[in-house]
Parts: C-alpha cells; sequence; structure tokens
C-alpha cells in the first residue's frame, strides 16, 4: 500500500526482477516524498524478494491475458490489468533500459504523465539494438523491419523530458548515436557502504591470499582475460570466481586448458553477504570487464563500487564508466581491456607490496564514501524525478 503522504509513481521492468538486478530497487531506497510502484509484465521469483512492495504484474496466465500482452507490446495497445495503474494514480513513469522506455512509452501517452528512463549499459552500446531486425543491402530504411526499441527510438528521444545515464561514458555513447543531448544526465548509482568494522567478525573463507573477482559470467566481464592474466602468474596464486551464466562452461573448460585446475575456485552465485565475506579477505579484487563482440559494455560496475568500499586493492580495466570511479595510481589501478600481461602485472604488484596497496585500497573507499553512496545518490535521484514532474512534460 503506498504511503498518503507520498506522490506515487511507476517504475517500468519488463520482468521483476533478476537476481541480479538489486541496484534496481536500491536507486529509490532513500526517496522520502515519492513512492516507487514496481510494474512488469512478467514475475520473476529469483529476485522480486528484493522489491519493497509487491509489484504490479500486468495481467494473468490465461490465454487472453498473453494475447493482449503481446499486443501491448508489439503495438502500444491497453494492457491487462491497466485500470488498477489509473486506480494508482502515478505521476511520472521512470523506466529501467531503452527497452523498458520503448514498452512503457504508450503507457506514459495512456496515462498522460511523463516518463523518464536510465540506460545502464549494453541497452545504450549493444549494436544490435541501433540496426534493424531484418534489412537488405540497398534496402531503403523505410522498409527494413525494426524492433520495438528501435521502431518506436525517435518517439521516446522527442517526448520523455529526461534521459537518465549511470555514467558519463553512457552519456557519450548516447550522444553518439544521435541522442538529444541536452535531455541526457549523467548521474552514477551508489550502492550502500557498510562500516568496514561490520565485516570482521565474519568467517574467513577457506583460501588465503586470494584474488577475487564476481559477476555474470558474459564476454564483457573480462573473465576469459583474467584466466590468461593468472596463466602469467607464479602457480601458488589463487583465484576466487564468483558469479554464474552463459560462459559458465566454457570457461571452467579454458581454466582446464591454461593448466589452472589447481588455482581457480568457482563458488557459484553469492549472496551479497557472501560477497561482502569474500571481498574482505581478499589481497586484491579484479574488475577485468572488456567491450564484447557484439558491442555490450558496463555502465559502471556495481561490483567495482563493492569492491571499492571494501577497502581492498583494486585492478580494473580502463573500460567504461570503470576511470569514473577508480582513477590509476591514486585510489587502484587500471589497465588496458584484453591486456592479460598487463592485468597480471598489476595484480602482482598489488600481491607483492601489500602496504602501498592497501594505501590504495583505503582510498577507493574514500571515494565511495564521498560520491557513490546509495543514499546520496538515490536523494538526488528523487530530486531529478521530482523536477521532471513540476516541469509538468507530458508524454504525446
Amino acid at each position: 500500500m503506498v504511503n498518503p503522504a507520498k506522490i506515487p509513481f511507476l517504475v517500468y521492468r519488463d520482468q521483476l526482477l533478476p537476481a541480479s538486478e538489486g541496484f534496481i530497487p536500491r536507486q529509490y531506497c532513500a526517496f522520502t516524498r515519492l513512492a516507487p510502484l514496481f510494474v512488469g509484465t512478467k514475475r520473476r521469483m529469483d529476485g522480486i524478494s528484493q522489491l519493497p512492495s509487491p509489484p504490479y504484474i500486468l495481467g494473468g496466465n490465461g490465454l487472453g491475458d498473453r494475447i493482449k500482452r503481446a499486443a501491448f507490446k508489439q503495438f502500444g495497445t491497453e494492457p491487462p490489468g491497466f485500470a488498477a495503474l489509473v486506480a494508482a494514480e502515478p505521476r511520472l513513469i521512470h523506466a529501467q533500459f531503452g527497452r523498458g522506455g520503448a514498452l512503457a512509452l504508450p503507457l506514459a501517452r495512456r496515462l498522460g504523465i511523463p516518463l523518464v528512463v536510465t540506460f545502464h549499459g549494453g541497452d545504450a552500446t549493444k549494436s544490435k539494438h541501433y540496426e534493424p531486425v531484418l534489412g537488405l543491402p540497398l534496402m531503403p530504411e523505410k522498409w527494413a523491419v525494426k524492433g520495438i526499441y528501435l521502431r518506436r527510438l525517435p518517439r521516446l528521444m522527442a517526448t520523455a523530458p529526461t534521459l537518465h545515464c549511470v555514467s558519463e561514458f553512457i552519456r557519450q555513447t548516447l550522444i553518439g548515436r544521435g541522442f538529444p543531448p541536452e535531455k541526457l544526465v549523467t548521474l552514477p548509482l551508489g550502492i550502500v557502504v557498510p562500516p568496514l568494522d561490520a565485516t570482521r567478525p565474519t568467517p574467513p573463507p577457506l583460501e588465503k591470499n586470494y584474488i577475487f573477482t564476481a559477476g555474470r559470467m558474459v564476454e564483457k566481464k573480462g573473465f576469459s582475460s583474467l584466466l590468461k592474466a593468472l596463466a602469467l602468474m607464479p602457480p601458488a596464486t589463487k583465484l576466487v570466481i564468483a558469479g554464474d551464466g552463459e560462459l559458465k562452461t566454457a570457461l571452467h573448460r579454458e581454466a582446464q586448458t591454461l593448466g589452472l585446475a589447481n588455482q581457480v575456485k568457482w563458488v557459484g552465485w553469492q549472496s551479497p553477504d557472501q560477497i561482502r565475506i569474500w571481498l574482505h579477505h581478499a589481497a586484491a579484487v579484479a574488475v577485468p570487464s572488456e567491450t564484447s563482440q557484439n558491442g555490450d559494455a558496463e555502465g559502471l560496475p556495481s561490483f567495482l563500487l563493492e569492491a571499492m568500499a571494501s577497502a581492498r586493492p583494486v585492478v580494473g580495466t580502463r573500460h567504461a564508466g570503470i576511470p569514473e570511479a577508480l582513477r590509476h595510481e591514486q585510489n587502484g589501478l587500471l589497465v588496458a581491456e584484453r591486456d592479460p600481461a598487463g592485468l597480471a602485472a598489476a595484480l602482482s604488484f598489488m600481491l607483492a607490496h601489500p602496504e602501498p596497496a592497501l594505501a590504495l585500497g583505503r582510498a577507493a573507499r574514500t571515494t565511495v564514501e564521498q560520491n557513490f553512496n546509495a543514499a546520496t545518490q538515490s536523494q538526488k535521484f528523487e530530486n531529478l524525478l521530482q523536477n521532471v514532474m513540476a516541469r509538468g512534460s507530458l508524454t504525446h
């Protein structure tokens, strides 16, 4: 139930909620004047418990509702469950990801309220999002078959009053794709910064003096480059990898091929509390992100900020928004993307020089405390949304 003292607004995420997207509800964690109402078309049980209130799922599992949902997505018709959204009297829609903005556009128009869209990473960088589904050489552009996002993109650019970017890298990428610069606002997301002493009583992992990394096992996370870097380091060096994903089997196979079976510990998906334990006891942390072959890139990885907040020595890549938080030789070390030798050298330095490495880690934590605190960033985002409401910009 919405607090009557707060102004309701909709948060559109088509799938509510993948477990890996805890950064979405965290975006509203310090709101005091606005009340988020989450809405989507698919319930995801793996992460739905992270939402602060039960979501609006547009329609049930019956054939009629499935047809209406498909028509809503493709043609912008009234979705099932629309009456409940009207009754909630929202003043704005905040859509997560570019495609979410395209899907929410008809809702904003029907409700007569402004639409704000947050771009996180791949939704700005992936080539496939900005290319026709079907297009032939010499075919006029107007004849090409376009997906929902590309089809609605001109209207989205024209009518959404504000487009939010989680890093300046994302903003510049969107400008390069023809987005209006005056509508693009850079505001990084934040993380919860726990007191350092809050993690000290936790039991240490079985491994000692290890390098730690975590994330979905997809190409842009750079785990393949990290394995190659490990192969260049002394055989006693240990690496712990947390996460799961489509490249899991391929990465396990690569580790075997590189002769790293006894150096890599795969711990699978870990809860935020477990991640903090691994971070706290790590000798160094690697964030080896890189641009995928299909253009997929990070915005500003949450794991980077979590590692920095743990005050551990962090080695990252000069990729996407990472250098906006991690500054070379000021609060960590940076290397080029897809550079196993450079990554190995930087990690080896952290392991061989613990005192300067820990000094970099302490500086990294200060950076997060000052610039990427979840409560502070959330309050700034609430101000942004309320300013959009005050302007009274409607999506037509």
